[in-house]
């Protein structure tokens, strides 16, 4: 399957040492998954810091246009996350839990988790939401080394692991941008490319 990414991640110029995923003014911009090609197009931006519990934290928004040429109108979903030595972690209930781990190896296989009643910041189906986030497991098969923006980021390839599915899926995860798919948690059963079957853009 060939893979098609167009990354148009804006960071500023000087990026802080403990927030090289979410600093203030991170834009991601996602295009959803849509099978008529009408537009469900997706945007997540950094625009608040908050401390909780002496973490410097980072609250990301929500925009989604439903145009062939979006215009982005703000949703009431948001998330806070952390970061801390090259992991990701998100803030639901009042625990931190892991979202990527960007040390991640060849033959690694993370725990990772999936925000609930998070909106379009939730990609799974969560059987049970009053147990938490969704467990996952990720089996890193590959990395790659690619420049993006001047940057040597690491490709991460792996197989998805979700209890209520009977068999792994394939996803790729970037280095300090985070899933490929659709959303910042990414997304299931979905072709990474452009055009309208949803990816990053």
């Amino acid at each position: 399957m060939r893979i098609i990414i167009f990354v148009l991640l804006i960071l500023p110029t000087v990026i802080i040492a403990q927030k090289q995923y979410a600093p203030m003014g991170a834009v991601w911009t996602y295009e959803g998954h849509e099978i008529d090609c009408q537009g469900n197009h997706k945007q997540y931006i950094v625009e608040h810091e908050v401390d909780i519990d002496g973490k410097d934290c980072s609250v990301i928004y929500n925009y989604n246009s439903s145009d062939i040429d979006p215009i982005f109108v703000k949703s009431s979903d948001s998330l806070i996350v952390w970061e801390n030595m090259n992991q990701v972690y998100f803030l639901e209930d009042s625990t931190f839990y892991l979202l990527y781990d960007f040390n991640a190896e060849i033959g690694d296989t993370i725990t990772f988790y999936d925000p609930i009643n998070r909106g379009n910041f939730s990609s799974t189906l969560n059987e049970n939401p009053a147990d938490g986030p969704a467990e996952i497991l990720a089996h890193i098969t590959d990395i790659e080394i690619e420049e993006i923006q001047s940057q040597q980021r690491k490709f991460f390839t792996a197989e998805i692991f979700i209890a209520s599915i009977p068999f792994p899926f394939p996803a790729i995860f970037i280095e300090n941008i985070g899933s490929t798919d659709q959303g910042i948690a990414g997304d299931y059963f979905f072709y990474v490319a452009d055009g309208c079957f949803g990816g990053l853009h």
